[in-house]
This record gives structure tokens, sequence and C-alpha cells, in this order.
């Protein structure tokens, strides 16, 4: 267990789950010094440069000050356990409702990313072949890319992706919105 969990779990003596997935602040871990404002209830979080939700913490005993993924802290608070990696079932790294949050491991955490920006497709796991003029499918499973096929229409292809990635990834599959 990393020391930052370890921390996680000392700070959520502090916080409650409020609603929509949002973290309220119930009490402090340190007296308020020199007149500095400490935010309770909800406000206190903001969203990193990943795209994250998170908020600062600061320590019982050294006073230093860390930030915390608020999606760690709501599952823990919801589970009482932290596995390695918690995923967000739709994607959307600001939605930190707990119904949205599963325990996973990194290989289940990577079969639900979103596509690449600057890709020839717009769907995930489709890509155009300028050789054959066609869309080809494929997905990547343990480290290596797995052939689907090649399809004259792009929704072909990204359909195809879907079939194939719900029998390989199951739950942890990321499908393609088709129009």
């Amino acid at each position: 267990m990393k020391n930052r969990d370890k921390d996680l779990m000392k700070a959520s003596a502090h916080y409650k789950i409020a609603e929509c997935g949002r973290l309220a602040r119930v009490s402090a871990p340190y007296k308020n010094k020199m007149g500095r404002k400490i935010k309770f209830g909800i406000g206190f979080d903001f969203v990193d440069i990943r795209g994250y939700v998170r908020f600062n913490h600061r320590h019982e005993k050294t006073g230093k000050t860390f930030s915390i993924r608020s999606h760690r802290m709501v599952y823990f608070l919801h589970h009482k356990e932290l596995p390695e990696f918690i995923d967000h079932i739709d994607g959307d790294k600001t939605n930190n409702n707990i119904l949205n949050l599963r325990g996973a491991t990194a290989l289940e955490n990577n079969r639900n990313k979103r596509s690449q920006a600057g890709a020839t497709s717009e769907y995930l796991g489709v890509s155009w072949n300028k050789r054959l003029s066609k869309w080809v499918a494929q997905l990547k499973t343990c480290g290596k890319n797995k052939y689907i096929g090649c399809f004259t229409s792009e929704n072909e292809a990204a359909l195809a992706y879907n079939t194939e990635a719900l029998s390989v990834f199951g739950e942890f599959a990321n499908l393609n919105k088709l129009r």
C-alpha cells in the first residue's frame, strides 16, 4: 500500500460523501493558526491538469499539505477499501458518483480508455488504411494488436470493434457510440 493511500485513509475521518459524489469537509485535522480560513462543507475541490477532481489536505503530524484525488476518497468512504485503480465507468473523470466508480486492475482500467486525439477515425479501434482505401478495425489486448477486419464504411468497422471488444473486455469494454 502506498503512503498516499495510508494518508487518505487517515484523512477520511474529516470527510463525508455529499450529493452527486462530491465530498464535504466536516472537520479539520489541525487547529486554525494565524487566521487561516478552513473551508467546510462543499466547494474545496478543484480540477487538476489531467481532468481529475482533487482536494488539498493538511497532514496532521507534519503539517504539510498534499493533494488527494476525490474519486479515491469517495470510493474509500463508501467501500472501506482501496483497490490499485479506480475506474470511472462513463469515462468522465469529474463524475465521482459512487455508481460510476469501480475497482480495477491496471489492465482493466486501460481497457476503458477513450479514442486518441488526432486519430484518423472518431471511433475507438478504427483507422483509415491508405494503401487499401478501407477502414480497419483492431484492438489491443495483452500488449498485442488483434486484427478484426477491413470495412468499406467507418460505422461497420466501429460495429465490428464493439462486438469484439465486448467478447474480449467484458464489462470494461469501451464501446463506440454509432451515428
